[in-house]
């Protein structure tokens, strides 16, 4: 579940993949980011289950379109935004490394963001052109992105990021420029409308709303 949301009762990966062997499935796949976990445990799952690293996905994926009947494929990872918020209380682990793209070595090819599917690896525009950046404000510490051909990226080991310094305000300026806005015009009658909000996992929620 994205998000973080609360689960009410027991729920485990062994838990579900009896389930849906109960259900009459041709096949079960568990792909996990950590895969060697299960070591070992093998004989909580059904008979024929096999286990796979998150690189390993797309390959998996295509196995299992070719086989006929139902098959499941059970995907095991903590979302990245509940990660940040556990390491925040210090729930969960964190790593002591943090990841930097050399600006004056990247040659803008992507394959980071192509090897990781971050959305932490942005663009950055240069005057030599685009090249990659990481968001260190939403990166989760994954490292996938360090799996392109890409000599640019800096591990710092120990590094900490910088807090933004605080910057006092006036009230009274604040409530003038706040007075001093114009009302947008709005295109809002009577009838039933439809807004939509985007995100991508943890960073938004796609709602249609009447």
């Amino acid at each position: 579940m994205t998000g973080g949301q609360p689960v009410d009762g027991s729920i485990s990966v062994p838990q579900i993949a009896r389930q849906v062997e109960a259900e009459g499935i041709a096949l079960l796949v568990v792909v996990s980011d950590e895969p060697e976990k299960y070591q070992g445990h093998e004989d909580q799952f059904p008979r024929g289950t096999t286990f796979h690293h998150r690189s390993e996905l797309d390959d998996v994926q295509r196995r299992l379109r070719e086989l006929s009947g139902v098959t499941v494929l059970i995907y095991d990872q903590t979302c990245a935004a509940e990660k940040r918020r556990r390491r925040k209380k210090g729930e969960f682990p964190d790593p002591d490394n943090r990841l930097f793209i050399n600006e004056a070595v990247c040659e803008g090819c992507g394959d980071c963001g192509v090897q990781s599917n971050c959305l932490s690896v942005e663009p950055v525009e240069t005057e030599l052109g685009r090249k990659r950046r990481i968001d260190q404000s939403s990166c989760n510490k994954d490292y996938s992105c360090v799996n392109g051909f890409c000599p640019s990226f800096v591990t710092l080991e120990g590094a900490t990021l910088r807090r933004a310094e605080g910057h006092a305000f006036d009230p009274a300026e604040l409530a003038r420029r706040v007075e001093a806005l114009s009302i947008p015009h709005t295109h809002l009658d009577q009838a039933p409308y439809d807004i939509l909000v985007t995100g991508v996992g943890g960073t938004g929620v796609g709602r249609s709303a009447r």
